[in-house]
């Protein structure tokens, strides 16, 4: 099960699977589910504009490709330049993504329920209710 710090992380998350986009972006008028997806498209409008300062943007040392968020920078050096993922334990394949999320291949487990019709889901719920709900 995961965990939120507050309600507003709550909140967020439950959009990403909900569908609900409340964050519009005046300049490009997209939406977004959270309010760390909008401040990204916000800072790539700045990017573009050249209004970026260097220091705000996180530079591979090795191929000198930039990233707006540090997260993405760590998880490019490790899929690009690192060694290529993590190896289950169980049937000795390379996992680049989740190992958690792959583990369930092997276990059966389908921790998401459809809040709409009640299905048990591996994941991907909003792929289910485009899919089968609208």
């Amino acid at each position: 099960m995961k965990k939120f710090g507050n309600k507003f992380h709550l909140a967020e998350h439950i959009n990403s699977h909900t569908g609900n986009k409340p964050h519009h972006c005046q300049i490009c008028n997209k939406v977004f589910s959270s309010i760390r997806s909008y401040k990204r498209d916000f800072q790539r409008h700045k990017l573009l504009a050249g209004q970026l300062k260097a220091e705000e943007l996180h530079k591979c040392k090795i191929c000198s490709k930039s990233f707006l968020e540090k997260f993405r920078l760590i998880k490019h050096m490790n899929w690009v330049h690192g060694d290529g993922g993590s190896v289950c334990k169980v049937c000795g394949a390379m996992i680049k993504s989740s190992m958690k999320r792959h583990m369930l291949t092997h276990t059966g487990e389908k921790p998401f329920c459809c809040h709409i019709c009640g299905e048990s889901l591996k994941g991907n719920l909003k792929g289910h209710i485009f899919k089968c709900h609208s």
